[in-house]
């Protein structure tokens, strides 16, 4: 794998969600107590092994650095300063022009929560004459690819998702495809309950649905720097992207059935918060308590692709798996059990165990009410 800068969109102004924004940009906005939608990207990239990350900065950017510094749990991170807004294709191409030709990038905005799995996405993954007005977006990212050398390749997001998405396996299909520049994208979901009639009756209710449609997910995979042709300001989803996609450059990652989440109102925002109001990121997921009581606990736990827990055990808990979907296996250490959707597994106390999964996996661990009886025997992630 060829090194991968991330590129982060922080410029925004966040309107729709003040008062809170008027004192801090969007990205530090908290999810949970003392954990920002900025905080859980680079946890996300840094999972990755992305080294290096420019955060693509402008309204209250010196918020930003006072949180964050010059470092972030051992990943650099590189400030691009957009003075006047004009759009987040010129942020982009200044973090390009921070970094080599030869490496590749990943691009986020910066207000997305999403459970994707960038890791894969990376693995499977310009030119106009046309004038357009500037907009929210175009400006920032030409910013951003200036700061970078030409050699690299580049993971950019929108500052504003929560996403629970692979970056390993994005860079890894990213690095495989046949287009220079791939795109995120997810299953749009009704912001409305669904009925179904039936003739002349009401057949059913179907609450906010998924529907067959897929939209920009806020994740971008590219190969090398863009080229913005006459494009200078303006948002680069209207203006170059449409372009590049008639010139067949564009393929795209897909990742069904994560949370994904762009926090643009307060509604969404609250959204969010409930989502993370009993979980905890981890390097390979998440962990998520659904119920604790004296008698018991349940947790949900999702490992992404390719991704394990520590090797650990526990003192007291006796716990028993429930898969409720993908595949893996658990590694005990004088065995290996293979598991899929519906099987149920149960480790008893003090054996030392790593959850594997060869799927993105979701499973409830019911377990004797000991919320912290964990020993890690080898952790393969720094934290």
């Amino acid at each position: 794998m060829e090194k991968t800068i991330g590129m982060i969109l922080c410029g925004g102004f966040g309107k729709r969600l003040r008062p809170i924004t008027e004192k801090i940009p969007k990205p530090l906005v908290e999810i949970k107590d003392d954990y920002t939608i900025l905080d859980k990207q680079l946890f996300d990239f840094k999972n990755a092994g992305i080294e290096d990350v420019y955060l693509l900065t402008g309204f209250l950017n010196e918020k930003i650095k006072e949180r964050f510094g010059n470092e972030y749990k051992g990943v650099n991170i590189h400030y691009i300063i957009e003075e006047e807004p004009l759009g987040t294709l010129n942020a982009i191409r200044l973090g390009m022009e921070a970094i080599d030709d030869h490496d590749q990038f990943i691009i986020r905005n910066g207000d997305v929560i999403a459970d994707s799995n960038l890791k894969k996405m990376i693995k499977e993954g310009e030119k106009s004459n046309i004038e357009e007005e500037p907009l929210e977006t175009l400006n920032l990212i030409r910013l951003g690819m200036e700061a970078i050398d030409d050699h690299d390749q580049f993971i950019i997001r929108n500052g504003d998702v929560v996403a629970d998405l692979n970056l390993k396996k994005m860079i890894e299909q990213g690095e495989k495809s046949n287009y220079p520049f791939n795109i995120f994208i997810t299953q749009m979901q009704s912001p409305y309950g669904i009925v179904e009639t039936n003739g002349e009756k009401l057949a059913s209710f179907k609450e906010k649905p998924l529907l067959d449609y897929y939209i920009n997910g806020g994740v971008y995979f590219s190969k090398s720097k863009l080229d913005f042709g006459d494009f200078k300001t303006g948002d680069i989803e209207k203006t170059l992207f449409p372009l590049m996609a008639k010139e067949n450059k564009i393929g795209y990652y897909r990742e069904d059935g994560l949370f994904w989440m762009a926090v643009d109102t307060s509604k969404e925002l609250e959204n969010v918060r409930q989502e993370y109001k009993n979980r905890t990121d981890k390097p390979w997921g998440y962990e998520k308590v659904l119920i604790y009581t004296e008698k018991y606990l349940t947790k949900e736990l999702f490992i992404k692709e390719d991704y394990q827990t520590s090797f650990h055990y526990h003192e007291k808990k006796d716990e028993t798996m429930y898969i409720i979907s993908g595949a893996g296996y658990i590694e005990f250490n004088d065995k290996t059990e293979y598991f899929s959707k519906n099987d149920t597994i149960r480790i008893e106390p003090n054996i030392e165990h790593s959850i594997v999964a060869t799927e993105n996996t979701v499973l409830h661990e019911v377990s004797t009410p000991y919320l912290d009886d964990t020993i890690r025997v080898n952790d393969f992630y720094t934290r």
